[in-house]
């Protein structure tokens, strides 16, 4: 639609893509395959929870890897399987590099020394291989080798290195480019349309995303702004579906999904103007931990705790994701 209008290199640029949330979906269900035939040795995990947030097919299998290694900053879903826990340095307390758009080369260095002994992934993978560099000898050397070399006729690397460290970025000229729009590589789009039942839709709510923020009890608090609703997820259904289901604000519904042995119980909300063959669930409830909020009730109000002792706050539905075509 944007080609047809004419929208790429007016309104719409597509010359610097983003070279964030990059991640392989196939890659990732292929991992589900090795980890189910015995054939991980070592599994390291960083800045990622999978035992949570992944579909059956990868979460049920990660304790199949004979070591698993987590490198986070707190006990997690994941790390609570794991034989090995390495701490990670904070962002505020850690050198790293990035480039987040094409020919966008940026910098953070610490702010604040280091508060819990933590260490980035290239640290530890370093000492691993007997590397004994510190973090930013590690960086600057990649720098020199990997990144100065794309700048050619500009400042020698350590005039280079200091000018990217005070602007934060460097930036590649002539990489930014308008690529031209082949309309023959689109194909027609297929559908996912269920022949019976209704489509599942999950989704991320502002306030935790896909769990990141579950244990921020100001978060559990903030209300939908759709829903209204706090401290909890929810199967959303449309007044039509709800009336023909004969179901109302409050009831718990059963969902479970074809061909899946799992089955979930959440209670419903009727929302108006949700499609009639679709119910919508958030993600980033269910998380471990949360069961700590059992004693933060509104008691002196209802006289009810905001979830029983031993439970989470809502339902972990990310179980319930399937890979479709090599995606989630």
């Amino acid at each position: 639609a944007n080609e047809l209008l004419g929208n790429y290199g007016t309104t719409l640029s597509i010359a610097r893509p983003s070279l964030q949330r990059r991640g392989s979906d196939a890659e990732l269900e292929a991992l589900g395959r090795e980890l189910a035939s015995g054939a991980v040795d070592v599994l390291i995990i960083s800045g990622a929870n999978p035992a949570y947030d992944l579909p059956t097919e990868v979460a049920s299998v990660v304790t199949s890897a004979k070591t698993i290694v987590v490198h986070s900053d707190g006990l997690d879903e994941t790390a609570a399987l794991a034989q090995y826990r390495l701490p990670t340095a904070h962002a505020l307390e850690s050198w790293n590099d990035g480039e987040p758009e094409v020919g966008r080369f940026s910098l953070t260095q610490p702010t604040v020394p280091s508060l819990h002994n933590g260490r980035t992934l290239r640290e530890i993978l370093a000492r691993l291989a007997g590397d004994e560099r510190s973090e930013h000898a590690l960086l600057e050397d990649h720098w020199r080798e990997n990144v100065h070399g794309q700048f050619p006729g500009g400042d020698d690397f350590d005039a280079f290195f200091k000018r990217a460290l005070h602007d934060g970025y460097v930036e590649l000229e002539g990489a930014a480019t308008e690529p031209v729009f082949n309309a023959d590589a689109v194909g027609a789009a297929s559908s996912d349309t269920p022949t019976s039942g209704l489509g599942l839709v999950l989704y991320p709510k502002v306030g935790m995303l896909a769990g990141e923020h579950a244990h921020n009890p100001w978060l559990q608090e903030l209300p939908d702004p759709v829903t209204k609703v706090t401290w909890d997820n929810y199967a959303c259904l449309s007044e039509a579906r709800a009336s023909e289901l004969g179901v109302k604000l409050g009831d718990v519904i059963r969902i479970t999904v074809e061909g899946g042995q799992e089955s979930l119980e959440l209670p419903v909300v009727v929302q108006r103007g949700q499609h009639d063959d679709v119910v919508a669930v958030a993600l980033g409830y269910g998380r471990l931990g949360t069961d700590r909020f059992a004693g933060v009730g509104p008691d002196w109000l209802e006289g009810e705790p905001t979830i029983r002792t031993g439970e989470t706050i809502g339902v972990n539905v990310a179980q319930l994701q399937r890979f479709i075509n090599g995606q989630v």
